[in-house]
Parts: structure tokens; sequence; C-alpha cells
């Protein structure tokens, strides 16, 4: 997650692929200086670094102590302190990872997300997860699902959480090699689930334009599975598409014999392990209904391979 930070206020501000910097209501990064113009500079995400781009300012764009050319873009290095109108308030790139949400904890820890995901307070305990959904921002919990914004508090067990998200979600923020774009959509894939006799092993492959995606076997996708499966029973009952598939994560629960925060645990992993697969828009692998407990696959095209037995697809 790209982070600037004014070390004189210890103000942070979240970059997304494109931040507007000026006085404009428009501008994600807004200064109040009168040295700053309207629309001052463009920090971007590019060929994977940080560039800016000085827009015609009056009083120019400074990267440490050289007056930038307008228009020309020049990268941003790590610890790169950028001034705006005015060198006497600087802002220094503290974190140059590619755009994606963050949150700052009250004691100063900062959690960095990847591929998208950010899981509070940690991978391995996601009482919530910030994911990006059709140009906005949701924060899933395990009751349900909320619009979240730059900016909003949280607290979790005993601590403070104030977001840092970009303006806009980054779209296919992570690159892969599957088909000629450089992403493989999920919307575009097969999942193929290859499960033992007794069905204690699943094995998960995503079918591309590309060839197989091998995914391996991993405790997740018995719960992918489960969806599936209920997916694919829908589907033969002839349930409307917008019906189909959706499971109550308490039924689920007894089923996989799990309390709800290892459902949450395996939500966020499934769709990391995806999403570091190089598959975009990862985070719509499971589908959670905003006001109820319900959850369902995101995916249509499912194939269910058993061992002995004839396969479901």
């Amino acid at each position: 997650m790209g982070l600037l930070r004014n070390p004189m206020t210890d103000e942070r501000v979240s970059l997304g692929t494109h931040t507007l910097v000026g006085r404009s209501p428009e501008s994600a990064l807004r200064l109040s200086g009168k040295l700053a113009s309207s629309n001052h500079a463009l920090v971007v995400w590019s060929d994977g670094v940080w560039q800016v781009r000085d827009i015609g300012s009056r009083n120019g764009t400074w990267l440490e102590e050289t007056r930038l050319e307008p228009g020309a873009a020049t990268v941003v290095p790590r610890g790169g302190r950028l001034a705006f109108g005015d060198r006497r308030t600087p802002w220094v790139l503290e974190d140059d990872s590619p755009p994606g949400p963050a949150a700052l904890r009250d004691d100063g820890e900062l959690a960095i997300g990847e591929h998208g995901l950010l899981a509070l307070p940690d991978p391995e305990r996601p009482l919530v997860t910030l994911l990006a959904e059709d140009g906005r921002w949701l924060l899933e919990r395990a009751e349900g699902t909320d619009e979240a914004a730059n900016g909003v508090a949280l607290t979790l067990e005993g601590r403070r959480w104030t977001l840092l998200l970009p303006r806009t979600p980054v779209r296919g923020s992570v690159a892969s090699t599957l088909d000629a774009t450089g992403t493989a959509a999920l919307d575009q894939l097969t999942l193929r689930f290859s499960i033992s006799q007794d069905e204690e092993h699943v094995d998960l492959t995503a079918l591309t334009a590309g060839g197989p995606l091998a995914l391996g076997a991993r405790s997740h996708h018995f719960l992918l599975l489960a969806l599936a499966r209920a997916r694919q029973a829908d589907a033969r009952a002839d349930i409307p598409e917008a019906e189909r598939g959706w499971l109550y994560v308490d039924d689920l629960c007894r089923m996989l014999r799990v309390d709800p925060s290892q459902i949450n645990l395996h939500l966020y992993r499934a769709r990391q392990q995806l999403a570091a697969a190089g598959v975009e828009h990862a985070a719509q692998l499971v589908e959670r209904r905003r006001l109820s407990r319900q959850l369902r696959l995101g995916l249509r095209r499912v194939e269910i391979w058993q061992a002995g037995a004839p396969s479901e697809g």
C-alpha cells in the first residue's frame, strides 16, 4: 500500500493508482497552504513504481532538492520527500508497495493489506476483512457486510484501528501470466474439485483460458466444496440464479465442524490464495449477503470429481 506521511503533523494518506494532490475538493491529498495550486500534482502507480507528475502548478513540485519539470513523470523512491509549492511542508513516501487497503492501530502499528485484501487484527485472526467490490470498499464481519471509507475507526479486541483506504479500489492489482492480458478474471474460471473417496482430501484446480492453475490441497478448500455443492444442488432444483447456493454461516459451521472464526479464516485464505496466483477480483470468490449471515460461492462454473464416482458439473 502506497502511503504518504507528513512528518510535521504525522498525517497519513493512502495512495490509489491515481492520487490528485491540490487544494480542490476533488483532491485525495487535499492541501490548505496558499502556495499550493488547485490541481497541483498527480501521484500515480505505473510500471511497478510510484511516480509524481506536476500538472502545471504555479509554485512547483519538488522531490528532495529538485524542482520537477511540469508534465514529466518522476519515480519517487521509498523515503523520498515531496513538496507541493511549500518546501517547508514535505510529504514522505513511507511505504512504496502497490496500492491497497491499510489500517493504523492506536499504538502506531500499521497493518498493510495484500492483493487488495486486509484482515484485522491480523491474517491469523480475521475478525474483519476489507475488500473491494464494484468500485467501493467493503468491511466484512461474521455478522454481515458494510461499506467502508477512509478514516473510519474500528475497535477490535480493545484496540482502535483507523482505516487508510485509497479513494478508489484498485482493479486488477495483482499481475499474472495466465493469459494475454496479464490477468485471469475470476468470472472466467472453472473450479475443479478432486476429492478422495473418503472425502478427507480435496485438491483444487482453477481452469483458465491459459491452462490449468493447480491450487493443491488446503483446509479452506472444504469450505469452497460445501458452497460449490450447494450451488449445484440449487441449480438441479431449478432455483433462480440469484437465490442459488446461499448457506447460513451457522449451517456451514455444523457441516464443517468449525466455529465462525474459522469460517472467516478459511474465507480470507481462499481469497488470498487465488489473488496471490494472479486471479483478478479474487475477493468475489465468496459472496456474503449484507443483511444476513449467508455465504455462497461467487462462481457458477464448478466441477466436482470424486474417486470412484461419476463427475458432477
